[in-house]
C-alpha cells in the first residue's frame, strides 16, 4: 500500500491488523493499466443502508487535518447527486470533527463531538428516517 496508512485495528473485533491485508489492498492486484486513464478503486470507511427506505448513509474519516483527495471528492459528490448522505469525520487526539458533504461536494459547516455523540448522530439520522 503505498498511499495509505495501514488500519491500527479491526473495526469490527477491535483485534490488530498486520500488514498483510490481503484484496483489501486493491493497489496490489489492480495495477496500472487495468483501468483506463486514472480510474482507481476508492475505500469507503463507513457505510450503512436503511433498507426500508431505501436510504444510505457514507463516512469517510481521514486523521488530522488530513483533506479528501480529488477522486474521493468527486465520488462523494456523485453519491450526494444519487441522494446518498455522506459525512466526513476528522479525527482528533480527543475528539472528532464531523460534517455533512452538500451536493457540491463540499462540508461546510462541522460540529465538534465525542465518539459517543457521533454514534448518536448515527443513530439520529437512522431513527429520522424510519419517521418520515
Amino acid at each position: 500500500m503505498t498511499n495509505q496508512p495501514s488500519l491500527r485495528h479491526c473495526p469490527s473485533c477491535g483485534g490488530p491488523v498486520t500488514e498483510e491485508l490481503g484484496l483489501r489492498d486493491y493497489e496490489s492486484w489492480l495495477k496500472p493499466g487495468v483501468l483506463p486513464g486514472r480510474v482507481s478503486g476508492s475505500d469507503i470507511d463507513f457505510f450503512l443502508e436503511q433498507s426500508g427506505t431505501g436510504r444510505m448513509l457514507a463516512l469517510e474519516f481521514k486523521e488530522g487535518n488530513k483533506p479528501l483527495g480529488l477522486g474521493q471528492r468527486l465520488l462523494f459528490k456523485d453519491l450526494r447527486a444519487k441522494g446518498i448522505d455522506v459525512w466526513v469525520a476528522w479525527e482528533r487526539k480527543d475528539s472528532v470533527l464531523v460534517g455533512a458533504m452538500d451536493e457540491n461536494g463540499e462540508v461546510m459547516f462541522t460540529q465538534e463531538v465525542t465518539p459517543r455523540e457521533l454514534a448518536m448522530k448515527v443513530r439520529e439520522w437512522w431513527y429520522s428516517g424510519l419517521n418520515t
